[in-house]
């Protein structure tokens, strides 16, 4: 029982934490397109923020299997509070205009970094609270909750900012990160980090961590994830996954124009069926990972997750009903996201304790791809002068070249079909 209480503590915190981000990018954006009209600082700002978290979570890893997890995620709760606050304090003192957006980039470029180091804290400690039976299912609720907190932070920032402005929204979003450290402290880990020996605190680490290098643990995590042939033909398939995702973000907000003939604010329906698409797909990917008997139906249900994937992407360029389009988008988002379920619950299970936190933050930035796929989709769709049903079907068919040799190799089945849960006690990296 105390477990679960450990797992709903940590999963407030993960939402406080992420709602506190999407209220800040969402001020930041009404703020500065207010005050500036200037749409390249608003798409500049995102990108820097979400370019420092991909990046930061590869050191993410390295703390989160050198340190105690709960204390990482206390630590950098208080420094969200701090910056935050700090940012307040710029906006309170200054009326330069200059010195407020250095003051909103530095800030929203720190807290990137700052989410980037706590995500794999989260990841990698949710599997010592829950029992392995049931960790599909925390992951169902964890994908759950990011969905939800980028729509309530976006819906609640953009329409208060408004209301109250920008300093008491800074302040209330401070005071949650405190409350929210508070309430992680109380977080009760049942199992060790390392084996049964003690945990490692911020403070004082080992004297075999202290000789070892940040770089040495980064590169023993890559030698794990990409020395496995099964884990790494997962990977290759990922890279497909996330590249669908970033396209449609771009492409559909020109479709809806060029090919449905609709107006712009289409494109909100369909961003919000992806999104119920993604919140299916956690619940599917939940529910089925434990009830989907014997590793060949897993590995098949997986496999027919991915081969859809490029196929509906390919199919919303191939329909003019908007309607069917929506459908397509809402399909598409349950596959996307059934297939990281279960991708992400077979890494926490057979990934050993002492590299978990390295394990799940190369995972979590293969989310740069998304980033990476929408910038070049835009430019793209400006190459081919506009065209962009062309452009989409391009695109759709480099995910299939991306995915389709990798389900054909096999390699996956030896990662996806694998029932063996991890022993940190007994497994070790070769990184010589």
């Amino acid at each position: 029982m105390k477990a679960y209480i450990s797992f709903i503590l940590l999963m407030q915190g993960m939402a406080v934490t992420l709602v506190g981000v999407n209220m800040l990018n969402i001020i930041a954006t009404v703020w500065l397109a207010d005050v500036t009209g200037r749409a390249s600082l608003v798409g500049l700002i995102l990108l820097v923020s979400g370019a420092a978290t991909g990046l930061a979570n590869i050191y993410g890893g390295v703390l989160a299997d050198r340190y105690s997890r709960k204390s990482i995620i206390v630590l950098l709760d208080f420094i969200n509070a701090i910056l935050v606050l700090s940012l307040g304090g710029v906006f309170y003192l200054s009326d330069d205009l200059r010195v407020m957006i250095f003051g909103l980039f530095t800030t929203l470029l720190l807290l990137g970094i700052v989410t980037g180091l706590h995500m794999p804290a989260f990841s990698s400690l949710m599997p010592n609270l829950l029992p392995a039976s049931r960790l599909s299912f925390g992951n169902m609720i964890m994908s759950s909750i990011m969905q939800i907190c980028g729509i309530v932070g976006k819906v609640v920032g953009g329409s208060l900012i408004t209301a109250w402005g920008v300093l008491p929204m800074l302040i209330i979003i401070s005071i949650g990160y405190i409350l929210s450290a508070i309430s992680e402290w109380f977080i009760r880990d049942p199992r060790s980090d390392d084996g049964g020996q003690s945990k490692t605190s911020l403070i004082a680490g080992s004297s075999k961590q202290k000789k070892c290098s940040a770089f040495h643990d980064i590169r023993e995590g890559l030698v794990y994830v990409f020395g496995d042939s099964g884990i790494r033909s997962v990977f290759i398939i990922k890279l497909g996954n996330f590249w669908c995702a970033g396209l449609v973000s771009v492409t559909t907000l020109f479709l809806i124009d060029s090919l449905y003939g609709k107006e712009i604010h289409w494109y909100g329906y369909f961003m919000a069926a992806f999104g119920a698409g993604v919140m299916c797909g956690s619940i599917l990917g939940g529910l089925g990972f434990n009830r989907v008997v014997g590793a060949f139906n897993r590995s098949q249900l997986y496999a027919t997750s991915m081969m859809l994937t490029p196929l509906l992407c390919m199919s919303l360029a191939c329909v003019e009903n908007i309607y069917i389009a929506i459908s397509l988008i809402f399909l598409l988002g349950i596959c996307f996201n059934l297939a990281e379920i279960l991708t992400t619950t077979q890494l926490q299970l057979t990934s050993p304790s002492r590299i978990r936190g390295r394990v799940m933050s190369v995972s979590i930035m293969f989310m740069l791809i998304m980033m990476v796929s929408a910038s070049l989709s835009g430019a793209l769709i400006d190459l081919l002068n506009g065209n962009t049903v062309l452009a989409h079907l391009i695109l759709s068919a480099i995910a299939a070249l991306i995915i389709y040799p990798s389900l054909t190799n096999k390699l996956w089945l030896k990662f996806i079909g694998s029932a063996e849960i991890a022993d940190s006690s007994k497994t070790s990296v070769d990184v010589s």
